[in-house]
Protein backbone atom coordinates (compact mmCIF):
# COMPACT_ATOMS: atom_id res chain seq x y z
CA UNK A 1 0.00 0.00 0.00
CA UNK A 2 3.01 2.27 0.41
CA UNK A 3 3.30 2.58 -3.37
CA UNK A 4 0.06 4.51 -3.66
CA UNK A 5 0.14 7.29 -1.05
CA UNK A 6 -3.43 8.40 -0.39
CA UNK A 7 -4.63 5.76 -2.87
CA UNK A 8 -4.45 3.13 -0.11
CA UNK A 9 -8.15 3.82 0.52
CA UNK A 10 -9.22 1.79 -2.50
CA UNK A 11 -7.56 -1.30 -1.03
CA UNK A 12 -9.56 -0.85 2.17
CA UNK A 13 -12.74 -0.60 0.10
CA UNK A 14 -11.86 -3.83 -1.73
CA UNK A 15 -11.30 -5.55 1.62
CA UNK A 16 -14.72 -4.37 2.74
CA UNK A 17 -16.23 -5.60 -0.52
CA UNK A 18 -14.63 -9.02 -0.08
CA UNK A 19 -15.80 -9.26 3.52
CA UNK A 20 -19.38 -8.38 2.63
CA UNK A 21 -19.40 -10.42 -0.62
CA UNK A 22 -19.97 -7.31 -2.74
CA UNK A 23 -19.05 -8.17 -6.30
CA UNK A 24 -18.85 -4.73 -7.91
CA UNK A 25 -18.18 -1.14 -6.99
CA UNK A 26 -21.74 -0.31 -8.13
CA UNK A 27 -23.10 -2.55 -5.36
CA UNK A 28 -21.16 -0.56 -2.78
CA UNK A 29 -24.02 1.97 -2.86
CA UNK A 30 -25.97 -0.52 -0.73
CA UNK A 31 -23.44 -0.31 2.11
CA UNK A 32 -24.12 2.15 4.89
CA UNK A 33 -21.36 4.62 4.13
CA UNK A 34 -20.95 5.98 7.67
CA UNK A 35 -20.55 2.49 9.12
CA UNK A 36 -18.21 1.41 6.32
CA UNK A 37 -16.08 4.52 6.74
CA UNK A 38 -15.78 3.88 10.46
CA UNK A 39 -14.72 0.26 9.87
CA UNK A 40 -12.18 1.30 7.21
CA UNK A 41 -10.77 4.17 9.27
CA UNK A 42 -11.78 6.75 6.69
CA UNK A 43 -13.39 10.13 7.22
CA UNK A 44 -16.07 9.07 4.73
CA UNK A 45 -16.53 6.47 2.05
CA UNK A 46 -18.53 8.69 -0.27
CA UNK A 47 -20.63 7.78 -3.25
CA UNK A 48 -19.73 5.10 -5.77
CA UNK A 49 -18.44 7.85 -8.09
CA UNK A 50 -15.86 8.76 -5.46
CA UNK A 51 -14.85 5.12 -5.07
CA UNK A 52 -14.46 4.87 -8.86
CA UNK A 53 -12.32 8.02 -8.77
CA UNK A 54 -10.06 6.40 -6.15
CA UNK A 55 -9.81 3.27 -8.30
CA UNK A 56 -8.98 5.19 -11.49
CA UNK A 57 -6.38 7.33 -9.71
CA UNK A 58 -4.56 4.24 -8.47
CA UNK A 59 -4.91 2.43 -11.81
CA UNK A 60 -3.39 5.38 -13.72
CA UNK A 61 -0.21 5.15 -11.68
CA UNK A 62 0.75 2.02 -13.61
CA UNK A 63 2.36 0.29 -10.66
CA UNK A 64 0.99 -3.21 -11.25
CA UNK A 65 4.40 -4.71 -12.05
CA UNK A 66 6.05 -3.10 -9.02
CA UNK A 67 3.26 -4.45 -6.84
CA UNK A 68 3.66 -7.95 -8.25
CA UNK A 69 7.42 -7.83 -7.83
CA UNK A 70 7.14 -6.72 -4.20
CA UNK A 71 4.44 -9.25 -3.42
CA UNK A 72 6.38 -12.14 -4.94
CA UNK A 73 9.63 -11.11 -3.24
Amino acid sequence: MGHFGAGWRIFAVFLLMAGLDIRSIEQSKNVRSKEAARVLGLAGMGAKTLVWEWFCTVARQGLAQALLDDYCR
